[in-house]
């Protein structure tokens, strides 16, 4: 179920969601029940964000309260980018803080690429197109950049709103860093919009 949303088939996994979620809870796996809610979840994120929102809060919820580190870590950082987007701004740059800090500790470049990449589509959400193309900058060397859903409309739209040599200049500034380098930057991005709040 998790792959479907990759390959534009979220209907297909909004089908099944219920269904596995029934199935997961049957089962009574703390661990299958944690990656139901995230599945669940990313079916729904394209189509009903809200939706995908309370899902995903849920899901960290029962991952915190059962002490699944990894489920939760990944279920959080695309929590992160809704709950910034359409639910509490403070609790989605907490999200994607602590998703880096997480990734970074454990030495998970992966998943920390992905939180770059969800963070990239937030700053161009919000209107900051030069930090999102620094970031997608800093993912390039990630396989799992093109998997994410969203990402290379993101791109597209950043190639639009930025001219060429601003975009090409600040994913190659992105590219150029270091894994630390890299996550300096987003968290000291993710401080200064806390800061610059209304």
């Amino acid at each position: 179920m998790l792959s479907l949303p990759l390959v534009g088939r979220s209907g297909e996994a909004i089908a099944i969601a219920d269904d596995a979620m029934a199935a997961a809870r049957t089962h009574g796996n703390p661990l299958w029940i944690g990656y139901a809610y995230y599945a669940s979840g990313a079916a729904y994120t394209e189509s009903d964000p809200h939706r995908a929102l309370d899902i995903f809060r849920e899901g960290l919820t029962h991952t915190r309260l059962h002490r699944i580190r990894m489920v939760e870590a990944v279920m959080a950082f695309h929590a992160a980018g809704l709950e910034a987007v359409h639910g509490d701004l403070d609790q989605g740059l907490d999200l994607f803080d602590v998703s880096i800090d997480s990734f970074h500790q454990a030495g998970d470049t992966l998943n920390l690429n992905g939180v770059f990449v969800h963070l990239a589509m937030f700053f161009d959400r919000v209107g900051r197109p030069e930090i999102a193309a620094t970031l997608c900058g800093t993912a390039t060397h990630s396989p799992a950049a093109n998997l994410i859903l969203g990402f290379d409309a993101a791109v597209d739209q950043l190639r639009n709103t930025l001219d060429t040599d601003t975009f090409d200049n600040c994913v190659g500034t992105g590219a150029a860093m270091t894994t630390t380098e890299a996550v300096h930057y987003a968290r000291h991005h993710i401080q200064l919009t806390r800061q610059h709040q209304p």
